[in-house]
């Protein structure tokens, strides 16, 4: 029995029955197959060896019932990723699983993308923007020139070409500008991405502050929401890659 694969599992609790009509069939075979593809891509084999049998049948249950409702096929390749990732982490469970997979079959391809941006700037913080050249006269000023640094152009470029391979919709140039400054963009303007970031907080994978703009500062003394990764979001990082390579 410890040889079982993902595959055999779910071949094995898949319901069949004589009074199956045919569309129901038809339609059985054609998620199978495309997600058996997925789930051999993702998974190796030995992922489900450390865990016992009533787990690796709640797992193959819950992964059933994903397929049965269409889940889509970005959220089943995170699913199998997340399998995998847990087994590598020696934290597979049949209940650390469905905590999390519960999670990433309700994002929306949206939601997956602004996530994933959230998470490159974290992983690819923003370096010094400039580098700062002082000469000082004899009996004049000190006069400063700033250049943009170096790694700050790298930083930039490789920014731009992953904001472009989302494909997330900017409505202006400004608002694109802004994102690729990295850090709190929400401080220096409104939050392109406020509307996901909400619907975002029902995951757990964000926590909301506001940030209270003082008048002195900005003039209106209105507050600014701030979307911080969760611990529960950081705690899902060590287990998956949420990017899926351009495959949204």
């Amino acid at each position: 029995m410890n040889d079982l694969t993902i595959v055999d599992l779910l071949t094995s609790v898949i319901p069949r029955t004589a009074t199956s009509g045919t569309l129901l069939k038809a339609y059985w075979k054609k998620q199978l197959d495309e997600k058996m593809e997925i789930a051999l891509s993702e998974i190796r084999q030995g992922a489900l060896d450390k865990i016992n049998m009533e787990d690796r049948i709640s797992i193959a249950y819950r992964i059933c019932r994903s397929i049965s409702e269409g889940i889509a096929n970005h959220n089943f390749k995170l699913i199998c990723r997340l399998l995998q990732g847990l087994s590598n982490n020696n934290k597979l469970s049949a209940k650390t699983f469905n905590r999390f997979s519960s999670i990433l079959e309700t994002l929306t391809e949206e939601e997956l993308k602004v996530i994933a941006y959230d998470i490159w700037m974290y992983k690819n913080p923003k370096p010094k923007i400039s580098t700062e050249t002082r000469t000082k006269t004899e009996k004049g000023p000190t006069f400063i020139i700033l250049k943009e640094s170096e790694e700050y152009k790298d930083w930039k470029t490789k920014a731009l070409e992953f904001i472009n391979s989302l494909n997330i919709k900017i409505n202006t140039n400004d608002i694109f500008d802004r994102l690729v400054s990295g850090g709190k963009y929400i401080i220096k303007g409104e939050n392109p991405f406020s509307t996901i970031h909400y619907s975002l907080l029902r995951t757990g994978l964000y926590s909301l502050d506001i940030l209270t703009k003082q008048k002195n500062e900005v003039g209106d003394g209105k507050g600014c929401p701030i979307f911080e990764l969760s611990p529960l979001m950081m705690e899902l990082m060590d287990y998956i890659d949420i990017y899926l390579d351009n495959n949204f």
